[in-house]
Order: C-alpha cells, then sequence, then structure tokens
C-alpha cells in the first residue's frame, strides 16, 4: 500500500515538475506576441519582464540603438529586441551573429589647440 501511494506521489511531483519547466517557454513566447513595433523600451519591458541581457548601445546617425535579449534558461531559446529612440523597431527569435565594432574616440592633447 506505503509502495503505491509512494509512486502514486512521484508520479504527481514529475508531472508538476515537468507542467511548471515548460510554462516558462509557452509564457515568454505568449508574451513576446504581444509586441507592436512602436512601443517604448518600458512597454516591452512591462510585458517582458525585467530579465534582459543589454548587448548594445550605439549611436548612429538616426539616433540611439539599443539592443537587449531575453532567454529562457531552460531550452535556450531567446529573442532579440532593438529600440531606436526608444522605440521598438525590431525584434527576432535568437542572437544576432555578428563582431562588435571597435569605436575609437580621439584623445586631445594638452598644448594642442
Amino acid at each position: 500500500m506505503k509502495r503505491i501511494l509512494l509512486n502514486k506521489f512521484f508520479l504527481f511531483i514529475l508531472f508538476c515538475t515537468v507542467a511548471l519547466c515548460s510554462c516558462g517557454v509557452w509564457s515568454l513566447d505568449s508574451k513576446v506576441k504581444q509586441l507592436r513595433l512602436g512601443m517604448s523600451k518600458q512597454e516591452v519591458v512591462n510585458v517582458l519582464g525585467t530579465s534582459y541581457t543589454h548587448l548594445e548601445a550605439i549611436a548612429v546617425p538616426e539616433g540611439d540603438l539599443e539592443t537587449i535579449a531575453y532567454s529562457d534558461n531552460l531550452y535556450g531559446n531567446s529573442y532579440t529586441i532593438r529600440f531606436l529612440n526608444d522605440k521598438l523597431v525590431e525584434w527576432f527569435a535568437g542572437t544576432p551573429n555578428r563582431t562588435p565594432v571597435p569605436v575609437v574616440v580621439p584623445v586631445p592633447h594638452a598644448g594642442h589647440n
């Protein structure tokens, strides 16, 4: 009798674990579907949460370009989100495969005008 109860308890715990782990992936996927171009960064963070990685911030001729990423650690899914002047301009599954371009800032020397 104890063995049957123990087996049922183990199966229940296993079912709950699988169900709860899969909810995180579906939750991120369903949240991303709520995104709309033109949303502010704060609106995106309100939808997706504050657990993001800051990938880059760069000044471009059109303004400030910022890239962040959301990841699901369980399955390795990720979404890259880009803002131009604090407005959502692009998002896609995965992360960009590009090498950062180094920026060289000239330093003025003392005594030179």
